[in-house]
């Protein structure tokens, strides 16, 4: 269940960057909506178990580790606007 939550948030963060504020406005919002995706994935499964001491229990929703994981898409949605920037990939 958190990692369907984690690619869901990730990727309306991706859309929303895409969107509201012209992250990776040249490769489109797709890209933009993997590119989250992935940071989400990413955040939610391996950085915010290391940032936690609590109990992982399968089936329950973890509020903090979603939240991790919005913060991590948005991380590697600006970081993918700054390589295309830079690039122009």
């Amino acid at each position: 269940m958190n990692i369907t939550l984690w690619l869901l948030a990730g990727a309306i963060v991706g859309w929303a960057g895409a969107h509201f504020f012209d992250f990776n406005q040249q490769r489109g919002n797709a890209v933009a909506m993997v590119i989250g995706a992935v940071g989400a994935l990413l955040g939610g499964d391996s950085l915010a178990p290391l940032l936690s001491n609590a109990a992982v229990i399968e089936g329950h929703i973890s509020i903090f580790s979603l939240v991790i994981a919005m913060l991590v898409a948005a991380a590697c949605v600006v970081a993918g606007d700054m390589v295309s920037r830079r690039f122009g990939i």
